[in-house]
């Protein structure tokens, strides 16, 4: 799991290159984070999996613990220098290319922008002159993270043992 001020813009612009271009606002809307969306996800994966299969990972442990889980997943030991071959990091996309992409979308339509994203994506690549896209004041995101360690501490209520 990740926390939402990160997570959620880093989701919506990957979805945005394989779905119909549609703008944040929109996107934003339809998350439903005050219900608890990681609560919500954990608690289904739960009832289907049953609470001794389930084990979730904070985003922010992933790279400290990675060769640890693989190597229990693998059944066998993954050294970090194993790993550093195979490191890909998948760009997001800069704040000017939403920008870019939200005025196509304006001018034309969704379709267009969605056939768009790989040349914006060119354009604009996410660097330090074009930063990553990020909805959120400081405050916002604040909250955001405020919000996503109350839902941590939800689910450990609801499900000891699940979070690592």
């Amino acid at each position: 799991m990740r926390d939402y001020a990160g997570w959620i813009p880093s989701y919506y612009t990957e979805s945005i290159r394989w779905q119909p271009y549609v703008g944040f606002q929109a996107y934003r809307s339809r998350l439903q984070l005050d219900d608890g969306l990681w609560v919500r996800v954990v608690g289904a994966l739960v009832e289907a999996f049953g609470a001794g299969t389930v084990k979730v990972l904070r985003f922010e442990q992933l790279s400290s613990r990675l060769p640890e889980l693989l190597g229990q997943l693998c059944q066998t030991p993954i050294g970090v220098d194993q790993l550093a071959e195979y490191e890909e990091r998948r760009e997001g996309l800069s704040a000017k290319a939403i920008e870019a992409l939200d005025k196509i979308a304006a001018l034309s339509e969704p379709r267009i922008a969605s056939l768009a994203v790989d040349a914006v994506m060119q354009r604009f690549p996410r660097s330090a002159e074009h930063p990553a896209f990020s909805p959120w004041s400081e405050a916002e995101a604040r909250q955001m993270r405020e919000l996503y360690e109350r839902h941590l501490e939800e689910i450990g209520r609801r499900h000891p043992g699940v979070l690592l």
